[in-house]
């Protein structure tokens, strides 16, 4: 099986967008990963629209002062060459944030 299709399958799996709200103890099922320079910048998500390829998660672009859940473009995040953490074991809101 291809990447890519590997990739979508792992979202499809995700629940529907609005699926989780008000849930604090739906976990983020998937974690992209962007190293650039000496940074690393983090997307967690736990919902997916798969006819508009968005999701809804957690950002952390390395300063989690500034970090906030929001929608982001899966395809974006792609095109930037951000790749799902192979090691990454879900995790709850509060866990992700501690863990910042």
């Amino acid at each position: 099986m291809g990447i890519m299709k590997q990739l979508y399958i792992e979202l499809c799996n995700l629940p529907k967008l609005y699926a989780t709200d008000g849930d604090e103890t739906a976990k983020f099922l998937v974690k992209f990963i962007l190293p650039v320079d000496d940074r690393t910048f983090e997307w967690w998500l736990k919902e997916f629209d798969e006819t508009t390829g968005r999701a809804f998660g957690y950002t952390n672009l390395n300063d989690p002062q500034m970090s906030e859940l929001g929608y982001i473009s899966v395809q974006e995040l792609l095109e930037k060459g951000a790749f799902i953490d192979p090691l990454y074991k879900p995790l709850t809101l509060a866990e992700i944030e501690k863990e910042l």
